[in-house]
């Protein structure tokens, strides 16, 4: 019977093992979804980003997560830590696994009992003297916790922060700041501190550059963006290196103190009364000089954009750059050599000079010129420089033979323009590939004349100026505005048609097409004019990751006379629009809305989409 009985339970076990396995998660189940329920003070969405087990995707291409009960381990860890950084040192946490046997699936649902919070019974700021009153008064403002507010570590975290970088942009350098925080939890008080430690008052001292022997020191240095004796900011630091960086032969810029840390610690305090000076050293790691470069892009107005080019960052010691670049569009072929030299006699002078050909196809008629363009540009001060130089130009105009003084204008003439050019420029936005503020004006003059060897006679003035405005840290307002008048001087009469001004298109008047905004013949051809008006208002703001959108209106009117202004000649448009930075490129999307349209006949909208950067 014993040995009858054993059979009876060895097969009745066998029969139940792979009811078992199915029953619990095995090891080929995958996750289905993850809830977190119960959270009443803090936000799901924090909780869900400490969890390592991750519910399956909507994206087919994505896997989903093989389940396993390690991760569930962790996840208890981790939201038990996260409620305590919350200030729920008494928080339960539980799981219920909900499993799928067909599909082999498992949902994971924790839930969360917060419980009672600690409360910040004190905040005390310690080490503050010695500092100024304005100093003072400003840390304290960053105080992240007040008496009767639940305790969290993540302010208290970000006040430190704060605290070093005000610090060390008021002339400590080496400050810090550390801090405690007692938790009582029988009666769910804290008492909270910290204590700044300024670790001394500096200027900045001499600079030195070390490691980059290929380059002449002046030509780093001239990007230096302060002065020796002026109050330490890390933002100069920051700056400068941005400013280094933007030469173009560097992977990488250092900017830091050649004082040792035994130096540092064992010298007595510097005060604002009897300052240090910090002595800075300039490092950094070569690219290679020489490269190749391809793009592809595409515009509405251009089509299929190409370009290629061959670049030498490092031409002389001078850091002289030579930039070979050739580019097609529909609109425009081009040829050119940039050299650049960022050092010219003086650590506030650079040279620059571009020789080419292009051929422009535009609206009215086809350009093919040969050009080369001289200026030196020097830094007057922080935000503000000024450039001086000369353009040689050869045009000759094809297909085109609009009636602008009565008579047939000659096809295929040969124009020789030459003039000085002098501009005026302050630009303050952050040397970033995308800014959020800053302001940015410039103001051009050119002068041609036969006494510098031109056969257009004539003076231009262009005026240009963009504003940025950060709204909170999600939305920004973006605005520009500008103006370009054209007039011809001693004995030439007309302006010829490839030097007068147009507008219309993605880059200026959204809404209409590319110069076609502007005054007309008889036979509707459009004939651009000798002055010119426009502006812009735009509100960017975020929509998911690396996709943003915006909301803007434009205007612009182009009229006949020269510097000349007319209220009811300005065409407005408005729309919304889309960027993504995508592998490819930049992507925009744009739909421009005519407001008060200039034809009655013609569209009253229009679409302007470009992938890659524009030439």
């Amino acid at each position: 019977m014993k040995r009858l009985f054993k059979i009876h339970v060895n097969l009745l076990l066998l029969f139940m093992i792979p009811g078992l396995i199915v029953a619990s998660p095995g090891k080929d189940w995958t996750v289905a979804k993850v809830k977190i329920e119960g959270l009443e003070t803090v936000s799901v969405k924090k909780a869900k980003a400490v969890l390592s087990v991750r519910p399956a995707n909507i994206r087919p291409w994505v896997k989903d997560q093989v389940f396993n009960q390690s991760l569930v381990d962790a996840d208890i860890k981790n939201l038990t830590q996260l409620m305590e950084q919350e200030g729920y040192f008494e928080s339960q946490i539980d799981y219920t696994l909900d499993e799928n046997p067909d599909r082999k699936k498992v949902s994971v649902r924790y839930k969360v009992t917060e419980g009672p919070p600690v409360l910040v019974d004190s905040m005390d700021m310690e080490g503050l003297d010695g500092l100024s009153e304005k100093l003072r008064e400003e840390i304290v403002e960053f105080t992240p916790l007040k008496k009767g507010e639940r305790l969290r570590t993540e302010p208290y975290g970000q006040a430190k922060d704060k605290i070093i970088g005000l610090l060390n942009t008021h002339g400590y350098p080496h400050a810090a700041v550390t801090g405690s925080i007692m938790v009582n939890k029988q009666e769910k008080t804290a008492a909270v501190t910290l204590k700044v430690e300024p670790k001394g008052y500096y200027l900045f001292g001499p600079v030195s550059v070390a490691g980059l022997e290929n380059t002449n020191p002046n030509v780093i240095l001239s990007r230096v963006t302060f002065d020796e004796g002026k109050m330490y900011t890390r933002k100069e630091l920051e700056e400068t290196q941005r400013e280094i960086f933007s030469l173009g032969f560097l992977s990488k810029v250092g900017v830091k103190t050649s004082e040792t840390k035994e130096q540092v610690e064992s010298a007595a305090p510097p005060t604002p009364e009897n300052p240090g000076s910090l002595p800075l050293e300039i490092t950094g790691e070569y690219k290679k000089f020489k490269s190749l470069r391809f793009g592809v892009g595409y515009g509405t107005e251009e089509k299929l954009r190409l370009q290629a080019g061959w670049r030498h960052r490092h031409f002389t010691s001078q850091a002289t750059q030579l930039d070979l670049s050739v580019k097609t569009s529909e609109i425009l072929q081009s040829a050119q050599a940039e050299l650049w030299q960022p050092y010219f006699f003086s650590k506030k002078q650079e040279f620059k000079n571009t020789l080419g050909a292009k051929r422009e196809d535009e609206i009215s008629y086809i350009d093919l010129s040969f050009f080369n363009e001289a200026s030196v540009t020097r830094k007057l001060s922080r935000y503000w420089s000024g450039t001086i130089g000369h353009q040689l130009e050869m045009h000759r105009p094809e297909e085109y033979s609009l009636d602008l003084q009565g008579d047939e204008t000659e096809a295929e003439n040969n124009y020789l323009v030459s003039s000085l050019a002098v501009g005026l420029e302050r630009d303050s936005r952050p040397k970033v590939l995308i800014p959020r503020s800053g302001t940015f004006l410039s103001t051009r003059y050119w002068y041609g004349s036969s006494s510098l060897a031109s056969e257009i006679d004539y003076y231009k003035v262009s005026v240009e100026g963009s504003i940025l405005i950060p709204l909170g840290e999600r939305f920004v307002l973006a605005s520009r505005a500008g103006f370009a008048g054209i007039e011809t001087l001693e004995d030439t009469e007309t302006v010829p048609l490839f030097m007068r001004l147009f507008s219309g298109g993605t880059h200026s008047v959204r809404g209409y097409e590319y110069q076609h905004l502007g005054p007309v013949n008889d036979d509707g051809e459009y004939l651009g004019g000798q002055s010119r008006w426009e502006g812009s208002i735009e509100l960017r703001f975020p929509i998911y990751k690396k996709i943003t959108g915006v909301a803007f209106t434009d205007c612009g009117s182009v009229l006949e006379d020269p510097f000349s202004f007319d209220g009811s000649s300005f065409r407005y448009t408005a729309g919304p629009g889309i960027r993504y930075e995508s592998p490819v490129g930049a992507l925009s999307l744009d739909v421009g809305y005519q407001l008060n349209p200039q034809d009655d006949y013609a569209d009253t909208y229009r679409v302007h989409f470009s992938v890659g950067q524009a030439f």
